[in-house]
């Protein structure tokens, strides 16, 4: 039972292993990963995670983010390619272009950009075009948009 845990963790990445950047930190240059990131400081500089990517209510990121998963609550100002889910939290902004396969958006936050949905996890921007339905969500999980996409 231990050995096979062990192997799902070697397997699996993001795994509970995570960086954390606190407030006060500031960071220029581009970060490179395998584990989880939460940032609550400042990075200017493109992010590219195989795990998932946590701004925080203090984390203020400008660059362009590759990552399995994203969750801003903090800042974000550049284009966002993630495998999965793309959350903007109450109070967050965020500013760029995201290419994703879910996006949640909390009453209270800001989106300044485009959101094209992926067809599955491998897309990738520049695939063949085609249609999705996007819907955007509040917390109590009513949909309060509802348009066909082109990705």
């Amino acid at each position: 039972m231990w050995k096979k845990n062990r192997q799902q963790q070697k397997n699996n990445p993001t795994s509970g292993n995570h960086s954390c950047f606190s407030a006060g930190v500031i960071i220029e240059g581009d970060l490179h990963g395998n584990d989880n990131i939460r940032i609550d400081g400042t990075i200017t500089g493109n992010i590219n995670c195989s795990g998932k990517i946590v701004v925080g209510q203090t984390g203020i990121v400008t660059g362009d983010i590759t990552c399995a998963e994203i969750e801003v609550a903090g800042s974000l100002t550049g284009n966002v390619q993630a495998e999965e889910l793309l959350s903007l939290h109450a109070g967050s902004s965020y500013r760029g272009d995201a290419l994703v396969n879910r996006i949640q958006i909390e009453q209270g936050a800001s989106f300044f950009g485009t959101c094209t949905m992926a067809q599955s996890r491998s897309a990738r921007i520049g695939d063949e075009p085609g249609h999705h339905l996007m819907n955007i969500l509040i917390p109590n999980k009513k949909i309060i948009k509802e348009q066909t996409a082109t990705i």
